[in-house]
């Protein structure tokens, strides 16, 4: 089942109880909430309060939207520590911060390692782990993603899939297949290449075949939504009713 949330960074100017309440009147099922604002990794009642808060309001926490990046010598436990008071499944990570295409061969190695121990960690708490698909990382290819899904081996190690809007709409369609069998979650926004924003009709044709792909895939996960063109709660309710409209059609 496709079903539709929002992640907490796209509000960043609001706190916890506004997201909330827009989450409610939108009739969105899930927030991922970010760590950079809303949930920083250092605050552990702070988002043992948030998780309370959701799961109150009838909202589910599938992941945590950890700003934790490989190869920074960065303490994971205090990420895990809080997506468990938080009550998070996921914990959403970054691969580095270089193009996969200038890592070296003993960097790659290394990170492959370090996505192991993390991975192993956070299954002690039966929580996975995914990686952004997302330039200048260790993930910002769909063929070195997948090569960081096979050579780490980890059973739960998976994908993010987000639009990517510098290669043709082709290749994102394969994106997506290629990621089916570890994807976690989807993030739901549409830019041009320079990132101006638009709304979700505006790049229609793709979202159906995306939404297309995921049903004829049977995939299970949320679609959440990122980016808006205008943060205000009437235009979440807009972009809302249109890819519900989506859902329904495709």
């Amino acid at each position: 089942m496709l079903n539709l949330g929002l992640t907490s960074v796209t509000f960043r100017k609001l706190n916890a109880d506004e997201i909330l309440k827009y989450c409610t009147e939108c009739n969105l099922s899930a927030i991922e909430w970010g760590g950079d604002v809303h949930v920083p990794p250092d605050n552990i009642n702070a988002a043992r309060l948030i998780g309370e808060k959701t799961r109150s309001a009838g909202i589910c926490t599938p992941s945590y939207g950890s700003y934790f990046r490989l190869g920074k010598n960065d303490d994971f436990d205090k990420y895990l520590k809080t997506a468990k008071a938080l009550g998070a499944d996921i914990i959403r990570i970054w691969g580095g911060d270089k193009a996969s295409s200038c890592i070296s061969i003993s960097e790659y190695k290394t990170l492959i390692e370090e996505t192991k121990a993390v991975c192993k960690a956070a299954l002690s708490e039966n929580i996975q782990i995914a990686f952004e698909y997302h330039n200048d990382s260790v993930t910002d290819t769909v063929e070195s993603a997948l090569s960081v899904m096979r050579d780490a081996n980890c059973e739960n190690l998976g994908m993010y899939f987000q639009y990517d809007p510098w290669v043709p709409f082709e290749k994102n369609t394969e994106a997506l297949k290629a990621f089916l069998p570890y994807l976690k979650m989807v993030h739901v926004f549409y830019v041009d290449s320079d990132i101006n924003r638009f709304s979700i009709k505006d790049g229609k044709k793709i979202w159906k075949e995306f939404i297309k792909i995921l049903k004829e895939n049977n995939a299970d996960i949320f679609l959440l939504f990122e980016f808006l063109q205008n943060e205000s709660l009437e235009y979440l309710k807009n972009e809302t009713a249109i890819m519900n409209k989506i859902l329904c059609e495709v």
